[in-house]
């Protein structure tokens, strides 16, 4: 159990090694919207394989991300300089996605008798994102030797992390893409693999100027159901994509995903000063709590780590505390995602246009985040979309897509499609915040 309070801390770090989400929302094109198709090709240009992996923070840079996922040694030094750039309230989050098509199979299937059912796929997919505060940061990573007879509020965090396995079924029926309106539905269902989530409220930790006490108070829990390889809950999701012909190359679309639930088992619940219900995975009230005084045990200076103070004094210090353990089920919201945008190109000799997108994910940390780019197409059949975004995980990217010349399979040309977002991440890691990559083979199916 106290093992787990300890956790409850360093989940908001580890969250960088396990943050991840679906990958089509993320960059500023996809295959599958008008921001890189007519509507007619909307209709026959289908993904077959994708992947996608992307990250972003207010502050933290992308260099100590990259280092902390990867197990990269930090120096001490620059946690002490990475705490100096954070605000006061922070967020970071991370997203993968891996799927493949599994039908229909170019060259395998009569694509003209293809009607409403339009796609399966599989993938995997995860997501999470966190909120934290700059003393939360200094507690987690330096410890509390470095602010010995000082008051550290580490106040309110929260973290979410879900990860999930799903079957889509993507319909589309021929009356519903005539004319200007082309509107394509989704169901999906998945299976969870891993999901934690923790809460602190009013944490503060004090440490006495002669090293011989610390003062704990504030509320927390931690959830968690460990990764199962077999699963640990299923859900269901709808998806919905619509599209607008508005005028001569122009179009307008929205897109709900992810809009629905899971339900989970086995999730062991620590917490203090929160009261639970076994078949609810909310709270359902608050419990009184008061500070904890935990005594030194003879540490130095250098053992004074808050880690150094629980093992030693592991029984007492889960009495002090007053922690309740909890095994639940229940069912929770998946975090949906939200995507409107307009896109006008045309082709003349080269293809021109531009793009607007509005994209918003109901998870921890992620603002509503706003994207432009333009079309560039230097040469033939080699295109790229330049563009900045603001918001989401981060404060700012420079961004690109780009289209890669096709090459013939079959009987169709097979697409190329990928992604580089937060361009300046990758040229300065230890000033940026923001990074992502993705790649996508698409191909057009008559139906």
């Amino acid at each position: 159990m106290l093992n787990r309070f300890k956790t409850t801390l360093l989940l908001l770090a580890l969250a960088w090694t396990s943050l991840y989400a679906k990958g089509s929302m993320l960059p500023d094109s996809g295959i599958l919207t008008p921001e890189t198709t007519t509507i007619t090709e909307v209709k026959r240009i289908r993904q077959v394989a994708g992947f996608s992996a992307i990250t972003g923070s207010n502050a933290v840079p992308l260099n100590f991300a990259s280092r902390f996922a990867t197990g990269g040694y930090i120096p001490p030094s620059d946690i002490q300089e990475y705490e100096g750039l954070l605000s006061d309230q922070n967020r970071l989050g991370l997203f993968t996605d891996y799927h493949t098509a599994i039908y229909p199979i170019p060259e395998l299937i009569d694509n003209d008798k293809i009607n409403a059912l339009k796609q399966i796929e599989v993938g995997v997919q995860n997501l999470a994102g966190a909120t934290f505060t700059k003393e939360a940061f200094g507690l987690i990573f330096r410890g509390n030797a470095p602010y010995i007879g000082t008051l550290k509020e580490a106040g309110e965090n929260s973290f979410y992390q879900l990860s999930q396995r799903y079957l889509r079924f993507s319909f589309e029926p021929k009356s519903w893409s005539e004319g200007k309106f082309a509107k394509r539905i989704g169901v999906q269902f998945s299976q969870a693999l891993n999901f934690n989530r923790g809460y602190t409220k009013g944490l503060s930790v004090n440490t006495d100027s002669n090293i011989d006490s610390v003062l704990i108070s504030g509320s927390y829990y931690s959830q968690g159901t460990g990764y199962q390889f077999g699963g640990t809950g299923w859900g269901l999701q709808l998806n919905a994509d619509f599209y607008y012909k508005l005028g001569n190359s122009k179009y307008a679309y929205l897109s709900v995903e992810n809009f629905g639930f899971i339900s989970l088992n086995n999730v062991s619940t620590i917490s203090r000063g929160f009261q639970w219900d076994n078949t609810n995975l909310n709270p359902i009230g608050d419990v009184p709590t008061s500070d904890v005084n935990i005594q030194s045990v003879g540490l130095s200076g250098a053992e004074l780590k808050v880690s150094n103070w629980f093992d030693r004094q592991r029984d007492s210090i889960e009495s002090k505390l007053g922690m309740t353990e909890v095994s639940q089920r229940g069912n929770i919201w998946t975090p949906f995602h939200i995507n409107i945008g307009f896109t006008s190109r045309k082709y003349d000799g080269k293809e021109k246009g531009y793009l607007i997108r509005f994209q918003y994910i109901n998870v921890p940390g992620f603002l509503p985040r706003i994207s432009g780019s333009y079309v560039w197409n230097p040469i033939r059949n080699l295109v790229f979309k330049p563009g900045i975004s603001f918001g989401g995980f981060d404060v700012f990217d420079i961004n690109t897509t780009f289209s890669l010349p096709t090459f013939r399979l079959g009987g169709g040309s097979v697409f190329v499609d990928g992604f580089i977002n937060g361009i300046e991440s990758f040229i300065v890691p230890n000033k940026y915040h923001g990074g992502g990559i993705g790649l996508q083979i698409s191909y057009p199916f008559s139906s």
